[in-house]
């Protein structure tokens, strides 16, 4: 995989990544807030390793319960999303 385009925006970088699963379905992500360059492409290394290794299917295989899944949909992708004071809001 080559690394998608990054962009700039008023909120820090953003990029778009395009993959097919293992159903020949396609899909489109949708990744922002991050405030370098360096931070965004360091996170598309992390997950397309991680979707490569099988660990995003992983809800597919067990999902567990809602609050594991949660858990997993926070930590892999709403906290890189939006502020760190929006993130731990109580």
């Amino acid at each position: 995989m080559s690394l998608p385009n990054m962009k700039k925006q008023k909120s820090g970088y953003y990029y778009r990544t395009r993959f097919t699963d293992s159903e020949g379905k396609k899909h489109q992500r949708y990744f922002s807030g991050f405030g370098t360059k360096k931070e965004a492409e360091a996170h598309y290394k992390k997950t397309s390793l991680e979707y490569e290794q099988g660990i995003k299917n992983e809800t597919k295989i067990n999902p567990g319960t809602f609050g594991e899944f949660i858990e997993r949909w926070f930590n892999s992708s709403y906290k890189y999303s939006v502020a760190e004071t929006t993130a731990y809001t109580n």
